[in-house]
């Protein structure tokens, strides 16, 4: 073997969202045998960890349920993204129905100043998980919608619906467009990333590398 992978939430991290002492240890042991370990996750760079981005013996990261992995032995990343033409039919029908939109790109998390009180988690069906994560890493912005259209490479648009009814006409409008890959996360959850993304993807191109 030279790639082990595994998911971070529930997985790697326990329910404190820590790594044990004895999986770093193993971890170590791994590298030693020339076997990289390698965190992929759902989250966007910046949401990892800082025990994680910061751990030596950890040189790539797949991230944003694989539309990008990080190499921090080069800073670089390789990128399977939504391009900002592509993102143009995808916002169109986001914006056609009730919902509330993170979007990912750049290795941060982005989300809309104006609809992040609880009332707007409860409307729009946002689980908890989802709500400490953008509580501590969401970058608000004013003017989201314009700001979202001029988004380039976006990783990953995470999108929860008032109605169930809305999501599952959305998923098949967007599948239609044969432009990007969706996925049901939660109830009346979205989550939409590019056609080649997708962690199983990303080991790919990593064994390749």
């Amino acid at each position: 073997m030279r790639i082990i992978a595994s998911d971070l939430d529930g997985t790697l991290l326990n329910s404190q969202s820590k790594v044990s002492k004895e999986n770093f240890d193993a971890i170590e042991e791994l590298l030693k045998k020339d076997v990289y370990f390698v965190p992929a996750s759902g989250r966007t760079l910046s949401e990892v960890p800082e025990v994680i981005r910061e751990n030596e013996n950890i040189r790539y990261i797949i991230y944003s349920n694989g539309a990008a992995i990080r190499d921090k032995k080069t800073d670089e990343d390789i990128l399977m993204c939504i391009s900002k033409a592509e993102a143009k039919a995808v916002w169109d029908i986001l914006y056609s129905y009730k919902t509330h939109i993170t979007m990912r790109f750049g290795g941060n998390c982005y989300i809309d100043e104006e609809c992040q009180t609880e009332s707007d988690y409860e409307f729009y069906n946002v689980w908890n998980l989802h709500k400490e994560v953008i509580n501590e890493y969401g970058i608000r912005k004013k003017n989201f919608k314009s700001f979202c259209y001029e988004a380039d490479n976006i990783e990953v648009m995470s999108v929860f619906f008032h109605d169930d009814a809305d999501k599952e006409e959305c998923r098949k409008r967007l599948c239609d467009t044969g432009l990007v890959r969706v996925v049901e996360g939660w109830k009346c959850n979205l989550e939409i990333c590019s056609i080649e993304a997708g962690k199983g993807s990303a080991l790919s191109v990593l064994a390749q590398k």
